[in-house]
């Protein structure tokens, strides 16, 4: 059985972040659970324009354990890939490296479906 995960981005760092005053080790499950999934589908990377330091850290894990282990990663943003409001500029650079390295990038660029209703 495959195991997929979709989710949006603000609700993993959110999840994630709970785990922070944790005296357990809850944030290391949650991460090696994501890391152990068959496909991660990470949905509206960058809504929140700016993240701390210690949040694109734990991006960055994300997606360097699932790089390591050769596992398929979706990201999905309405984001640039690079320059001003890009993906580059939003995450860490190592992070930026792994997805550059290793994705195929399918880039829609029309009017959203939303804005002509």
């Amino acid at each position: 059985k495959k195991t997929i995960y979709t989710g949006r981005a603000p609700k993993a760092l959110l999840d994630l972040k709970a785990t922070w005053n944790s005296t357990d080790d809850s944030q290391r499950k949650y991460l090696k659970k994501l890391a152990g999934l068959d496909c991660l589908v990470i949905d509206e990377i960058g809504t929140n324009r700016e993240i701390s330091p210690r949040e694109k850290d734990l991006f960055f894990t994300i997606i360097n354990d699932r790089y390591e282990q050769l596992k398929p990663t979706i990201l999905i943003s309405n984001l640039s890939l690079r320059g001003e409001d890009s993906l580059e500029e939003f995450m860490d650079e190592r992070t930026v490296d792994r997805i550059f390295e290793t994705n195929t990038f399918v880039v829609f660029n029309w009017e959203s479906y939303r804005g002509t209703k």
